[in-house]
């Protein structure tokens, strides 16, 4: 199930095409919100090559003179778009308008917009409530009902929603009253959680290369500012690396690399015309494959070079050690504060580093007496203000359950954590039990056969056969989801064969994790 990938036929169909016929151009006017869907889901090409003449923001205040087109609006619903729209019509600026609304809209909001022409005016309804981010990932900025309500609707999805504490259970309630009135081609599970519930991995340095390239901020929502690229998962070498641990990052470059190099010493030696013509249509793909090495090798750099100049080293070993309550030899942990003083008082590491570092000791319920506080902050470690965090994150920690075992699957050191989210999606799967509760579970319905003739589209397994139905698995974070998360959400969605879609209504970095809490 790719929802970028859906989500773009959507639109396609119910958007673009809608009221189109096939000789006729026309202009699109999209707002903030529509433009952040638009984005993610098409290039500009993609968008003119069905025969739209022109895309434009509705926040223009002088459009272009286009009056012999007719214009799609695909647009929230707001007093600012209406009254924009009602401009348009009033001018005749379009030879026609169709109205495709991105949220549910009220009787007078339909009032206000349902004018009287010429010229025609078309109006219908979409509510696209979310934003497609990857594949397996999608963002709810504004409401979290109208959210999973649209995310249901567009891809015709019914589900049975779960919850683990008390934060969750209203909003588990509200949703699972809303699915048993509706009728859905296709089921799946929707697991709700609170950010508190894992509190320990938005603070961690996380060592996949798509997570550290964005705490280091050398990518901002996948975008490289440096080179001003978009990493796509069209890209497949991208999507090949970006959830491997920085480790592992440098082989599987350097074994892309000796393919290109193999191709340069086939051309120094004599060989016959077929494969020299194979070559030369290989070149445009090499040539691409060749940047793109390059960069992500420099990339690569980069993050090392940073990971030795801000000592992290010796800032993850303490990270893990304090998440796991375990040493890297796997010995019982006990010189937290004491190996926290130690790092504080180092000259050569961040202080945001020494932040995260105090964040996770109150995580994990340590408590520094009032004369360690003062003297934290009479040395310039931290200020007082940081010192005070310690309220907000007790709050935060009424629902945070410590993972009370060692996580034996350890391949790195400064890696030894290991997400909850793993422990709930295997739990959940396995219907075993986890130190996380999960409540509101039923027998799952979404691997009943179903033949694709039914219409609508199914979650095919791997195999091909058409009858069966993957299992659908959504988990939605309320306060933010991280890479880290993310990662794993696509590690076990490949190893169990099921869907799994991550939703929440931000990506963490640990940096906006940090403004979260500030603003509790």
């Amino acid at each position: 199930m790719d929802i970028k990938t859906l989500t773009k036929q959507k639109i396609i169909t119910e958007v673009i095409k809608h009221g189109h016929s096939k000789d006729e151009w026309r202009v699109m006017i999209i707002d903030e919100y529509t433009a952040s869907i638009i984005s993610n889901v098409f290039t500009i090409s993609e968008i003119l090559s069905y025969n739209i003449i022109s895309l434009i923001r509705i926040e223009e205040k002088e459009k272009p003179n286009l009056k012999e087109f007719s214009v799609i609006y695909f647009v929230k619903i707001t007093e600012t778009s209406i009254k924009s729209i009602k401009k348009d019509f009033k001018k005749k600026s379009f030879k026609s308008f169709y109205v495709i609304t991105a949220n549910e809209i009220t009787s007078n909001q339909l009032n206000k917009i349902d004018l009287v022409g010429p010229p025609e005016i078309s109006i219908k309804q979409l509510n696209f409530s979310f934003v497609p981010y990857e594949s397996r990932v999608f963002i709810v900025k504004d409401n979290l009902f109208d959210g999973i309500k649209s995310f249901s609707n567009i891809f015709d999805i019914n589900f049975n929603v779960c919850y683990t504490n008390d934060l969750t259970k209203d909003i588990a309630f509200t949703l699972n009253d809303y699915f048993e009135t509706q009728k859905k081609k296709n089921y799946g599970n929707l697991i709700i959680l609170d950010r508190s519930v894992d509190l320990y991995t938005p603070l961690l340095h996380y060592y996949t290369f798509q997570a550290i390239l964005h705490d280091f901020k050398f990518l901002v929502d996948n975008f490289y500012i440096e080179k001003e690229i978009h990493f796509e998962e069209s890209d497949k070498l991208w999507t090949s690396i970006r959830h491997g641990h920085i480790a592992e990052i440098n082989n599987i470059l350097s074994e892309k690399a000796k393919i290109l190099v193999s191709g340069i010493k086939k051309l120094e030696k004599d060989i016959d015309i077929k494969d020299l013509a194979k070559i030369v249509a290989e070149t445009p793909e090499n040539l691409k494959l060749k940047s793109e090495v390059e960069m992500f090798l420099e990339l690569l750099d980069k993050s090392i070079t940073k990971f030795e100049l801000d000592n992290l080293p010796l800032v993850s070993d303490l990270e893990q050690s304090i998440s796991t309550r375990y040493t890297k030899s796997g010995n019982k942990y006990r010189e937290a504060i004491n190996d926290f003083f130690d790092i504080l008082k180092n000259p050569e590491i961040r202080k945001h580093d020494k932040l995260r570092l105090y964040l996770l000791l109150l995580v994990s319920k340590y408590t520094l007496e009032k004369n360690e506080e003062q003297h934290i902050i009479d040395k310039g470690w931290l200020s007082k203000s940081e010192i005070n965090l310690k309220n907000k994150i007790k709050k935060m920690t009424e629902y945070f359950i410590i993972r009370k075992e060692l996580n034996r699957e350890i391949k790195y050191d400064i890696s030894r954590y290991q997400p909850i989210l793993k422990d709930i999606l295997y739990s959940f799967h396995e219907k075993k039990k986890c130190f996380i509760n999960i409540i509101g579970c039923k027998e799952d319905s979404a691997t009943e056969e179903v033949s694709l003739r039914q219409g609508g589209f199914v979650f095919k397994s791997n195999n091909g056969d058409s009858t069966k139905k993957k299992k659908v698995i959504v988990v939605y974070f309320i306060g933010g989801v991280t890479f880290a998360e993310i990662a794993i959400a696509y590690d076990v969605s490949s190893k169990l064969g099921i869907e799994i879609i991550v939703g929440s209504d931000q990506i963490l970095t640990p940096e906006s994790f940090l403004d979260n809490i500030n603003k509790i």
